[in-house]
């Protein structure tokens, strides 16, 4: 199950109305692992160019026959 940004902020007002700190502790939690995962997702396409540029250095060389 998905659950949108819109959802995790409609379920912890109504925790907060309801006084269930565990439940907002919850939607905290997701919110985090959302932005760690967010932040994983950048990291390896930044890798990934990188990647890129090196082999097509390694093919380049290879074709000249250096």
């Amino acid at each position: 199950m998905k659950i949108s940004n819109e959802g995790l902020d409609l379920i912890e007002r109504q925790a907060d109305r309801q006084h269930m700190p565990e439940m907002m502790l919850l939607c905290q939690i997701l919110r985090e692992i959302r932005e760690l995962k967010q932040l994983f997702q950048q990291s390896d396409d930044s890798c990934d160019g990188s990647n890129y540029g090196s082999s097509c250095t390694v093919f380049a060389e290879n074709e000249r026959g250096t």
